[in-house]
C-alpha cells in the first residue's frame, strides 16, 4: 500500500518535471520566433527607405520628380507636362511618356491606328511608311530618340497594317509626320494688333481643321515642355512631338497651315517642318529669327506650307513656296502691307490672315483650292465689320463664325465658314500675357453650333 502511494507520488513528480521542461522549450522557441518576426517586420519597414535612397537617378526621377505627367481634363483634352530640367535624356523622356500614355490612355494605340487609317483614306500605306522611314533618318537625334522611346512602350507589332488596332514603329513614325506626309490640314488664322486692338497688343486666332475623325479628336492635347529658356507649349495631339500650333516662353506664337503642292522626287535631305518648327520655338527668342530658321534655303521639306507667326506687337505669315511657285518664288514673310498676287487684295492695316493659299506677289496662287476665296472674304468682312477696337472676345467671335443654312448647326468651308465641320481646335491667344483659350471638338458626337472655349493656364516653371 505504502509502496503504491510512493510510486504514484514519484510519477506525479516526473510529469511535473516533464511539463516544466516542455514549457521552457516552447518559450524558447516562441522567443526566437518573436525575435525573428520583429527582425522581419523591421526589415520590411526600413528596406524601402534604404532602397529609395540607393536607386539610380532615372528611377528616382520617375517615381518622385515625375518628369512626365498626363491628365484627362473633363474629356476635352489631355494636359501633358514634360520636364527636362532634371537631366533625363530624350530617349528616357520618350520612354516615360510612352509608359504614361499606356497607363492613362490604354486604348491609345487603337485610336492612333484608327486615325492613320482615316487619314490614309484608302491610299497605299506602304509608300507613306517608306517615306516616313526615310525622313526620320534626316531628323534631329534628340527628337528621334524621344519618338523611339515612346515606341518602346506603345508599339506591339512589326506589321504596318492601318486598321489592325495596333501600332508598329514605322506607323508611329508616320503618325508623327502626319502634317508633312498625309496633309489633312485645311486651317485658317487671323490676327490684329497695334491700332486694331484695345491696348495695341496682338490677339491671334487659329482654327485647326482636320477631317472629322473621332479617334483623333479624342487625342487632343496641350503639352508643356519645361526646359529653362527653351520652354514651349504645343497644342496638338498625344504623342505628336512636333508643333502644329504652339508658343514659347518668349511669347512667340506659330501655327502650321498647308497649301496645294506636290511632293519631291528625292527624300535624302527632306526634313519635317513640324519638328523644325519645334526647334525654331525652342531656340529663337524673336518672331523674325524663328521665321528665318524656317525659311532657310537649305531646309528642304516634303511639301509647301505656311506658318502663321505672332508676338506681342505684330503678326506675319511665312510663305514657304518651295517648288511649284510662280515667276518669282519666295520663302519670306507676308505682312499687312505686302504686295499680293494679281487679283488679291487685303488693305486692312495692323491685321493679317491666312487660309490655305500663298498670297505674296509671284508665289503660287491657290485661292481656288480648299474654299480659300470664300474664307478670305469672310475674314475681310469680320475684321472690318466691327468699327470699334477688337478685343479678345471679339477674336473668339471671328474664329467661331459659321455660315449655317436652314437646319444646319455648323457650316462648311464652301460657305465661307471659319468654324466649320472639320474644325477640331479653335485657338485664341494673346502673346503679351500668354492668355490662352481653346474650344476642342467633342470626343463623341457632332460639333456644337457655338464653340465652347475654356481657359488654359500655362506654367513654364
Amino acid at each position: 500500500m505504502i509502496e503504491g502511494e510512493i510510486f504514484k507520488m514519484e510519477k506525479r513528480k516526473i510529469l511535473i518535471i516533464l511539463r516544466i521542461i516542455l514549457s521552457c522549450f516552447l518559450l524558447g522557441v516562441l522567443g526566437v520566433v518573436g525575435v525573428n518576426i520583429q527582425r522581419y517586420s523591421a526589415s520590411k519597414i526600413t528596406q524601402p527607405v534604404v532602397s529609395e535612397i540607393q536607386q539610380p537617378v532615372v528611377e528616382t526621377a520617375e517615381n518622385s520628380a515625375r518628369p512626365v505627367t498626363i491628365q484627362n481634363i473633363d474629356n476635352k483634352y489631355y494636359k501633358i507636362t514634360i520636364d527636362y530640367n532634371n537631366g533625363i535624356s530624350h530617349k528616357e523622356i520618350g520612354r516615360l511618356l510612352g509608359k504614361e500614355i499606356v497607363n492613362k490612355i490604354p486604348d491609345y494605340a487603337i485610336k492612333a491606328d484608327e486615325s492613320l487609317e482615316s487619314l490614309i483614306n484608302g491610299d497605299s500605306e506602304y509608300s507613306f511608311v517608306e517615306d516616313a522611314k526615310q525622313i526620320m533618318k534626316n531628323l534631329d537625334k534628340d527628337y528621334v530618340d524621344e519618338i523611339d522611346g515612346i515606341v518602346s512602350q506603345i508599339c506591339s507589332t512589326q506589321d504596318d497594317i492601318a486598321g489592325d488596332k495596333k501600332l508598329s514603329k514605322d506607323e508611329f513614325y508616320l503618325f508623327n509626320l502626319t502634317a508633312d506626309l498625309l496633309r489633312p490640314v485645311q486651317c485658317s488664322a487671323s490676327s490684329v494688333y497695334g491700332s486694331k486692338t484695345t491696348d495695341g497688343k496682338t490677339i491671334t486666332g487659329r482654327n485647326l481643321d482636320f477631317d472629322p475623325i473621332p479617334a483623333l479628336k479624342a487625342l487632343s492635347a496641350v503639352t508643356v515642355f519645361k526646359q529653362g529658356d527653351k520652354s514651349f507649349c504645343s497644342i496638338g495631339f498625344v504623342g505628336y512631338m512636333g508643333v502644329l500650333s504652339g508658343f514659347n516662353n518668349n511669347k512667340v506664337f506659330a501655327a502650321v497651315l498647308d497649301t496645294e503642292t506636290i511632293k519631291p522626287n528625292k527624300l535624302n535631305d527632306i526634313r519635317s517642318y513640324s519638328l523644325d518648327l519645334r526647334y525654331a520655338l525652342e531656340n529663337n527668342k524673336t518672331l523674325d529669327n524663328a521665321a528665318t530658321f524656317m525659311a532657310d534655303k537649305n531646309h528642304n521639306y516634303y511639301r509647301d506650307h505656311i506658318i502663321f507667326f505672332s508676338d506681342p506687337n505684330t503678326s506675319k505669315v511665312l510663305e514657304n513656296d518651295l517648288r511649284i511657285g510662280g515667276t518669282n518664288v519666295k520663302r519670306q514673310l507676308r505682312t499687312a502691307t505686302s504686295q499680293l498676287n494679281d487679283g488679291e487684295t487685303w488693305g486692312i492695316s495692323d491685321s493679317v490672315v491666312s487660309v490655305n493659299s500663298f498670297e505674296l506677289k509671284g508665289n503660287y496662287n491657290s485661292m481656288g483650292y480648299a474654299c480659300n476665296t470664300e474664307r478670305w472674304e469672310t475674314f475681310k468682312k469680320l475684321i472690318t465689320y466691327k468699327k470699334s477696337l477688337i478685343s479678345f472676345d471679339d477674336m473668339k467671335g471671328i474664329m467661331s463664325y459659321t455660315n449655317t443654312a436652314k437646319y444646319v448647326d455648323v457650316g462648311n468651308q464652301a460657305d465661307g465658314s471659319i468654324y466649320n465641320i472639320g474644325t477640331i481646335q479653335n485657338i485664341v491667344f494673346r502673346p503679351e500675357d500668354m492668355r490662352l483659350e481653346i474650344a476642342f471638338a467633342p470626343w463623341n458626337g457632332p460639333l456644337s453650333s457655338k464653340p465652347n472655349f475654356i481657359s488654359i493656364p500655362i506654367d513654364f516653371k
